[in-house]
């Protein structure tokens, strides 16, 4: 029996440039695609809607648990929920950080403790449009899925 690559799939990019509101996007997509009518399906440890950061588990995705983070604007954040997610046995985790510095730091130090981690740039793009703004977002957040292979 071969054991599973465990992986981390790290949104990166510059302070206000949507990686919250992709994240959000991508959990979203999952429960829409995946999401069983059992009431242990997913669990949500943080939401805080007010500022788009959001934590939370899907447990049944293709033969995968799902962790999903996006506070990535401090690195304690970081460490303490990606932390909460591996604990939780998650094969995969979706986060979010800078594309500099502590936060990218964090991700990095935690894929140590047997995680594969993979950085996606996020894409930007001036517009005052919220609508071309929530296409760009979605379609960044399946872009997520597909280098998880789901």
């Amino acid at each position: 029996m071969t054991k599973k690559t465990k992986k981390i799939i790290c949104l990166q990019g510059s302070p206000n440039t949507g990686k919250s509101y992709t994240i959000i996007t991508l959990w979203k997509l999952i429960l829409e695609k995946y999401k069983n009518d059992k009431d242990d399906d997913y669990v949500q440890f943080f939401a805080d809607t007010d500022n788009y950061d959001f934590v939370g588990i899907i447990t049944s995705v293709n033969g995968h648990k799902i962790g999903i983070n996006s506070r990535g604007d401090d690195p304690r954040w970081i460490e303490r929920w990606n932390k909460k997610l591996a604990d939780n046995n998650c094969d995969i985790i979706f986060c979010a950080c800078h594309s500099y510095g502590k936060t990218e730091e964090a991700v990095i130090d935690f894929a140590k403790n047997g995680y594969e981690v993979e950085f996606i740039k996020k894409d930007t793009e001036e517009s005052d449009s919220e609508k071309k703004q929530k296409t760009m977002n979605k379609t960044q957040a399946k872009e997520l899925l597909e280098t998880a292979g789901l």
